[in-house]
């Protein structure tokens, strides 16, 4: 096409307005607009969530994760027990006291010689806990027969002040003791088990009939029924155990172990010292029952039950009559009919 002169000048000055250069504040070429918006556009800051850059390497500096939350408190958990001996922590007590299956066979009452006077006093091992648990002066006829004082039964809440209608309870009852281990020890110690007064958790008077409702049950088949007892309970059962060196069987374990997550959390034992004689295993097969009889100082004699059918008595009333209360094993008159709990001794 022919352009005029005055056409190609008008096209070369429209040409050259479009190559010159920004300038008082007017917006620039389409490519400087491009380079300001790619200049501009702002680098990620250093706070990009990559977790190997924000996680510290001392998991106890942190609780970002559960996991690292349960390292920490395992770690630390310790430092809140100074002592190597597990007592002070029930749960560490029972933790140290070994789990097995039970002896179930050779048990007999009379292989554990009971009450005896083990300091010649004249007063047996079941007159020493009515003495010393009762909250005033007690009563006794001589040489040491406790007849009245003032007793709290911690098991029921019950109140007495007529020691007929008191137990002494094993707590760890003699033959949970022979199924527990006991099964093994020499004469000597199970006697001394069975008259332990060097530590007050092991004997205690109790209402004849809850005693009886214990029997030789272990925490799995039966707690006081006083409820505010229970952890106290507890605790002086696995004192005990640990003390002995008896172990538990898995029943018991996971009964104890409920308690100590449950009401019993928290619960502290005071110091567990050793038992009065040795406990060590003297003996590797199951003794026979009633061999070494029973009796105490108190009165009983000893040699199983020769002699005891050679009286009659009907009940406890006729034996008090006669002035011939208490009855132990093997005293003339001695039958377990009388026995109400089944500890030895009749119409205590």
């Amino acid at each position: 096409m022919h352009r005029s002169p005055a056409v190609r000048t008008l096209v070369a000055l429209a040409a050259s307005l479009l190559t010159l250069p920004a300038c008082g504040g007017a917006e620039g070429p389409i490519t400087v607009a491009t380079d300001v918006a790619v200049t501009s556009a702002p680098v990620p800051p250093a706070t990009d969530p990559v977790p190997t850059t924000v996680l510290p390497t001392d998991p106890s500096t942190t609780s970002t994760t559960t996991a690292t939350s349960t390292t920490v408190a395992t770690t630390t958990a310790p430092s809140t027990t100074t002592s190597a001996d597990p007592a002070g922590s029930a749960v560490r007590v029972l933790a140290a006291l070994v789990v097995a299956a039970e002896q179930p066979i050779g048990y007999d009452r009379g292989l554990f010689v009971h009450w005896i006077d083990s300091d010649g006093d004249g007063c047996d091992a079941r007159a020493e806990v009515l003495i010393a648990e009762s909250l005033g002066m007690v009563q006794r006829d001589y040489p040491c027969h406790v007849v009245a004082g003032d007793w709290f039964s911690t098991y029921d809440g019950a109140t007495w002040t007529d020691a007929a209608e008191l137990d002494i309870d094993h707590v760890v009852a003699l033959a949970e003791a022979w199924r527990s281990g006991a099964w093994q020890w020499s004469a000597a110690a199970r006697q001394a088990y069975a008259n332990d007064l060097t530590d007050e958790r092991t004997l205690i008077a109790v209402t004849d009939s809850v005693n009886q409702s214990k029997s030789d049950d272990d925490p799995s088949q039966w707690l006081p029924p006083r409820g505010a007892d229970t952890c106290r309970y507890v605790g002086d059962w696995l004192a005990i155990k640990w003390r002995w060196g008896l172990t538990i069987d898995p029943a018991e374990h996971d009964a104890l172990a409920r308690l100590l997550d449950g009401p019993c959390n928290g619960l502290t034992i005071a110091p567990v010292g050793p038992p009065p004689v040795s406990t060590a295993a003297v003996v590797t097969e199951i003794p026979s029952g009633g061999g070494s009889g029973s009796g105490s100082a108190g009165g009983g004699s000893s040699g199983g039950s020769s002699g005891s059918e050679d009286v009659y008595y009907a009940n406890c009333a006729a034996v008090r009559a006669a002035g011939m209360d208490p009855l132990y094993v093997g005293d003339p008159g001695y039958r377990s009919g009388l026995d109400r709990d089944g500890d030895g001794v009749a119409c205590e």
